[in-house]
């Protein structure tokens, strides 16, 4: 009977979400290419990144598909958290200066008449 109980008591008892489900649910509300760049986002970012496992890996890689800034490389660097690889999230892109182009002109003609 004690065991029954417990059975009842336990399937009764509300289900409390762990901080990896918390942060999954949280980057789940924004549509995409709108996720604010603030102190929470990057925490539930970070907490995925620590904890999260193979099947957090869609949200992850939708958030480095639509983002930029700090939300496109914290995830970034988050799938390379998970999957194992490196990842240089945090190097900017080399500015190289546009050459100026130089202002050629057409091929003069050589006349025939020498």
């Amino acid at each position: 009977m004690f065991y029954l109980l417990a059975i009842v008591i336990t399937l009764q008892a509300p289900a409390k979400a762990g901080p990896l489900e918390d942060a999954a649910v949280l980057l789940s509300r924004f549509p995409a290419g709108a996720v604010p760049e603030v102190q929470e986002v990057m925490d539930a970012i970070e907490t995925i990144a620590r904890s999260g496992k193979d099947e957090h890996l869609p949200l992850l890689l939708s958030l480095v598909t639509h983002e930029g800034g700090a939300v496109g490389r914290a995830a970034t660097r988050a799938v390379g958290s998970i999957t194992g690889e490196v990842v240089l999230a945090d190097v900017e892109p080399e500015e190289r200066p546009i050459e100026e182009r130089k202002i050629v002109p057409p091929p003069v003609p050589i006349s025939e008449e020498r």
